[in-house]
């Protein structure tokens, strides 16, 4: 489920909590650890409490919604090549 998680987030870049626990057919508190372990990880951040969320949408107090934001990108063409595969594939290892 993690590799799916990676995968959701690299396509759409940042999401709430909510959403990925939707998206990935779960619920929130399954899906925390593992965006936990990817923030350790240096591929995901979790944004500041009160950002709004990506698509503008206004329904839930910004103060009660995480969103979590893919920041994997940043690494190093050369480290994946050197390690042969992507962090997210090495985490289902």
């Amino acid at each position: 489920m993690i590799l799916e998680l990676c995968r959701l987030l690299r396509r759409r870049r940042q999401m709430p909590l909510k959403e990925l626990a939707e998206a990935l057919g779960t619920d929130p508190e399954t899906v925390r650890p593992m965006l936990r372990r990817l923030i350790r990880r240096g591929q995901v951040e979790r944004l500041p409490p009160a950002t709004p969320c990506p698509g503008g949408c206004t329904l839930c107090p910004p103060q009660t919604v995480e969103i979590y934001r893919w920041i994997g990108d940043n690494e190093t063409p050369s480290r994946q090549t050197i390690q042969g595969a992507s962090p997210c594939e090495r985490l289902s290892s």
